[in-house]
């Protein structure tokens, strides 16, 4: 009942807010999922909507409703339902009567939409998260722009842009298709091998959301090293046998060396294999919950596979340790193909350890891994963002 009411009060608030005041230079469309902040908004596009009404630049924000979230809806969006409904239910008689590529079904799709909706979903701009609605969008105006905004760390052979040979898709060849990313980093490691494919259609407009801790790491005392487990059940066993096998193998290696180790699990941990053994084994080891901000003052290394904190540890100046050098479980060198990350490269655990215990190494690592995080995450850039959709 919950959704059939908002399917009704969407359609309200489209032909109400949407149909009767057409003229808005850009549209932000965007899954509810995505509203992570206090006031129930999504953070990704909250300073870019600060910057349009700064610089008196008309829009309008569809959300797309996600009926299996326990995120809030947006008080200041549109409510996207009725139009997702209509665009699914056009796309499943579409894909049962023809059988074309997806971007060919695709713009059939968009063609039925925009009549349906009284081509009242043309705008100048279009800008996407997570790939919302970005072909139907670019379909149903070629005209226009739609941009996709990053979400997430990128790399080359993300199964979404990539196929197996690490090339780009088809269905992202249209011109007027674009990405907007945090950091040159991601650019160019997005972009590796086919820059003639993406020639203006990438853009820099930096790291939207404001964070972070900034703990200065070279004051840490306690000096203890934090494990970033990675044992999920997305995993099968015998996978995980060989990510507990490579996280013990750095413990052996910190025997003796008179080090406190915290062991963190992934939150998708759900004892998918058992590591008590560790703690009757290991005296130096202890388990810990805590948040990152509360980590971060007694943590001087992070060691891990690849998680993806390594990125928000060295913006505070803790450098990670990957351990898994020779690439034996996929994903493994991710930070060094990837990402290039600068430290410790070709050393041991013990080696890197050791060279930590100073303190004038500590402030050395610490600026180093800083200044690779900003070529990731680059401070959001709003005289670029305007450039783009004005």
């Amino acid at each position: 009942m919950r959704k059939i009411f908002d399917i009704i009060e969407s359609f309200w608030q489209l032909t109400g807010r949407v149909m009767l005041r057409r003229k808005r230079r850009v549209l932000f469309y965007y899954p509810q999922h995505f509203n992570r902040t206090v006031q129930g908004t999504n953070p990704f596009f909250d300073r870019l909507l600060e910057t349009c009404d700064e610089y008196g630049i008309s829009y309008h924000v569809i959300e797309e409703p996600d009926w299996g979230t326990d995120k809030p809806r947006n008080p200041k969006a549109i409510k996207g339902d009725a139009f997702f409904v209509l665009v699914l239910v056009v796309r499943k008689v579409v894909n049962k009567f023809c059988h074309g590529v997806f971007w060919q079904n695709e713009k059939k799709v968009a063609s039925i939409v925009n009549i349906l909706t009284l081509g009242r979903l043309i705008y100048t701009k279009y800008i996407t998260i997570s790939g919302s609605m970005l072909h139907l969008f670019a379909a149903m105006n070629d005209k226009g722009d739609v941009y996709d905004m990053q979400h997430g760390i990128l790399y080359k052979h993300h199964p979404t842009f990539f196929d197996d040979n690490q090339k780009l898709r088809p269905h992202y060849y249209g011109s007027n298709l674009h990405w907007l990313f945090w950091g040159r980093g991601y650019e160019r490691c997005f972009t590796r091998d086919e820059e003639y494919l993406f020639e203006n259609r990438t853009h820099v407009t930096g790291y939207p959301i404001t964070s972070s801790v900034n703990t200065n790491m070279s004051s840490c005392t306690d000096k203890a090293i934090l494990f970033s487990l990675q044992l999920t059940q997305d995993f099968d066993l015998q996978e995980l046998k060989k990510q507990k096998a490579l996280f013990e193998y750095a413990l052996e290696q910190l025997k003796g060396m008179r080090m406190r180790v915290l062991l963190k699990h992934h939150p998708r941990y759900n004892n998918s294999i058992p590591i008590d053994d560790w703690f009757n084994k290991y005296d130096f080891v202890e388990q810990t919950s805590l948040s990152m901000k509360e980590l971060l003052p007694q943590v001087m290394l992070q060691v891990t596979l690849y998680s993806t904190t390594s990125f928000e540890y060295a913006e505070n100046g803790v450098p990670s340790f990957f351990i898994d050098t020779e690439g034996r479980i996929p994903h493994g060198t991710l930070f060094y193909i990837e990402y290039n990350y600068p430290l410790y490269k070709g050393m041991s655990l013990c080696q890197v350890v050791a060279r930590l215990q100073n303190e004038d190494n500590r402030k050395q690592d610490a600026s180093i891994v800083q200044s690779w995080y900003r070529e990731f995450y680059d401070e959001f850039n709003k005289d670029s963002f305007v450039k783009l959709i004005q």
